[in-house]
């Protein structure tokens, strides 16, 4: 689309600067910028994308991602409106939650206390939405997705929906089932009916443990790599004395060292330097690869996408697709 069909105008914009859409604040502008509040402007829209040939990115929290200063020439999507819902079902001793893909983590664990539910701490502390999370099997020292997960509602690219079930998602460390082109809609978990106090206090301890730890004033996209089995890749990079670490205004955290943060004025580029040092210093000095959580989206160079790239089946980077 070299412009915006009229059915879209509502909801499209274009040259939308994708920094302000990222936890770390960098990124180019998209060509076009949907905010699609219901299922059928989004079908509508990602049926009009795939008859046209442009390339989508779906967008939620921003928060584990890192897009091109270039910017992104096809169509980004972020939900909201329908898509930030939340409901319950009760059967008996335990309830069935369903939650729409833009609801943020934080607001679908505090649904879950203010209604008696446990089971959903492993949302705890992630500051993404509930379709990305999904995605990527998110999680923490209390848990992941996946413990509490039933199914979830997935929308392919010719505008059908599927119904994924747990089986189905083949849920992994930081990884699941679900493709570059298939959008999480909406998920539903299985909780538990009861006094939450005791959870409640356990996930507090967790968040003021992250807060002590973790450098969150500061803008970030989280932990950049994955651990390595038996080990913490921050201790790795720790050990390669790269806290502290800077280029432009990009720096490894000097509190944690598998967090990367923007102090100012720092590019893709400038982050995305860092993880090619940090991978680079921990493979020559321990023999480990270390693996990125977070995905390069947008309008990068084949030179840039292969620098991050650990294996030939590796995901971490989509020209178009999913994001957290």
């Amino acid at each position: 689309m070299t412009t915006i069909p009229p059915a879209f105008r509502s909801f499209v914009s274009e040259n939308e600067p994708l920094s302000r859409h990222t936890t770390l604040a960098v990124g180019g502008p998209a060509r076009w910028f949907a905010r699609v509040d219901g299922r059928e402007d989004l079908r509508a829209l990602v049926r009009h994308c795939g008859t046209e040939g442009i390339a989508l990115i779906y967008l939620g929290a921003g928060s584990n991602v890192l897009v091109s200063d270039r910017g992104f020439t096809g169509c980004v999507v972020r939900l909201g409106g329908a898509f930030c819902e939340i409901d319950h079902e009760v059967l008996d001793a335990r309830a069935i939650v369903r939650a729409g893909a833009a609801v943020k983590l934080g607001k679908l664990l505090r649904y879950g206390f203010d209604h008696g539910l446990c089971g959903l701490q492993s949302c705890a502390g992630i500051p993404g939405t509930v379709g990305g999370a999904v995605m990527m099997n998110a999680g923490s020292k209390l848990g992941e997705m996946k413990d509490s997960f039933l199914d979830c509602e997935l929308l392919h690219r010719d505008g059908l929906v599927e119904v994924r079930d747990r089986e189905a998602m083949r849920f992994a460390y930081r990884t699941s089932s679900i493709g570059a082109d298939e959008l999480v809609l909406s998920a539903r978990f299985n909780t538990t009916r009861g006094p939450v106090d005791a959870l409640r206090d356990e996930v507090e301890r967790f968040l003021e443990f992250r807060k002590a730890t973790q450098p969150l004033q500061f803008h970030n996209c989280g932990s950049v790599f994955s651990n390595p089995p038996g080990d913490a890749a921050g201790r790795l990079i720790e050990a390669c004395g790269l806290k502290g670490a800077r280029v432009g205004g990009a720096e490894i955290a000097e509190q944690h060292a598998n967090w990367i943060l923007n102090r100012g004025a720092a590019t893709a580029t400038d982050v995305l330097a860092l993880i090619q040092l940090a991978r680079n210093s921990v493979r020559e000095r321990f023999g480990v690869v270390l693996h990125t959580e977070l995905r390069l989206l947008g309008d990068w160079t084949a030179d840039e996408i292969d620098s991050i790239r650990e294996t030939t089946n590796d995901t971490s980077y989509s020209r178009g697709g999913g994001a957290s």
